[in-house]
């Protein structure tokens, strides 16, 4: 997924587990997306469910002015079924939308307390196996 989003501008931050020669090489090869080793420098974030809330912390919320700066998170998780209960309603929602990803504790944070003002925030998009689900910042997340 990341190689139909990320281009030669838009930094690309990938955790510890993820960095390496092989995943380098095609992100170089196939977008020419820049890699950075800050995760506050990128405009897209990969890692898995070993986040730490430093990493997630760092990322860019955006700024009132350009609020579309903010980094979008792909988050590689176990399951998307099997967790907490959490409810999904804002923009593009019809009415609620029932999910239960397995999230580490500082994304689902995240979520339900959206800490930034808004329109400032991340993206998220979890992944598992060729499964995903997008979480954009606008949407209300709540624990059931």
């Amino acid at each position: 997924m990341l190689l139909t989003l990320a281009d030669n501008d838009t930094p690309v931050w990938l955790s510890t587990p993820l960095n390496n020669d092989i995943v380098n090489q095609s992100l170089r090869f196939h977008t020419n997306a820049p890699l950075v080793s800050q995760p506050e420098q990128a405009t897209f974030a990969v890692t898995d469910e070993a986040i730490s809330s430093e990493q997630l912390n760092a990322l860019s919320t955006g700024t009132a002015v350009a609020p579309e700066a903010g980094a979008t998170l792909i988050l590689q998780v176990a399951s998307l079924s099997g967790g907490r209960m959490l409810r999904l309603t804002g923009a593009g929602i019809a009415e609620e939308r029932m999910i239960a990803p397995q999230l580490p504790e500082c994304i689902l944070h995240e979520l339900t307390e959206r800490p930034h003002p808004f329109p400032l925030g991340i993206d998220l998009i979890l992944t598992c196996g060729e499964r995903l689900l997008a979480i954009p910042r606008t949407t209300h997340v709540e624990v059931c």
